[in-house]
């Protein structure tokens, strides 16, 4: 039999858990203008009327919103494995553009094991394969991501696995994503 610990699961934050649906920003831009007339017709006396009134303008204002999305529920790992990803999806479905701070957690109630963050704990998808490699680049702790409107950058959750695991336990690791104010 296979030695086959996991770590799988969590993503959190303002976040939706294994939803792999494409969420996209409703509705108009942030900023647009939307002006307004209303009208009103009438009948008096055989005589029809209409009248206009002035119009109203409002301006849309900024939706704030971030989907964490996790895409690798379960990473199969051996004991004392090092740098072992997990892969996120954070998707701005806000209006407008927007910038977040990344936070890393594995130590999680409800699983068999506490895998520790590597050092660094999170990557960005940098060259865009999807996948982890070395054109990836290390996110600095406390810095900002930068998202246009339905804007989505794939992050890695790096994770060291500890030497003492039995067959079939389970280590959880998540990822937030909070918003750190309009670009």
């Amino acid at each position: 039999m296979a030695f086959s610990p996991r770590m799988g699961l969590a993503a959190a934050g303002v976040a939706a858990l294994f939803h792999g649906s494409l969420a996209l920003a409703v509705g108009t831009p942030v900023g647009t203008p939307i002006t307004n007339t209303a009208s009103v017709s009438f009948t008096v006396g055989g005589s029809t009327a209409t009248i206009n009134s002035n119009p109203t303008s409002v301006t849309v204002a900024q939706i704030l919103n971030v989907v964490t999305t996790v895409q690798t529920p379960s990473v199969i790992v051996a004991p004392s494995d090092a740098n072992r990803p997990m892969t996120f999806r954070v998707t701005n479905t806000g209006n407008g553009a927007d910038s977040f701070v990344l936070a890393p957690l594995s130590t999680l109630a409800g699983d068999n094991f506490d895998p520790t963050l590597a050092v660094p704990a999170i990557y960005l998808d940098t060259d865009n394969s999807g996948t982890f490699t070395a054109g990836d680049t290390a996110y600095v702790a406390g810095s900002n991501v930068n998202l246009a409107a339905d804007g989505v950058v794939t992050a890695f959750v790096m994770n060291n696995i500890p030497a003492a695991l039995n067959n079939g336990d389970e280590g959880r690791s998540q990822l937030t994503a909070t918003r750190s104010g309009g670009i």
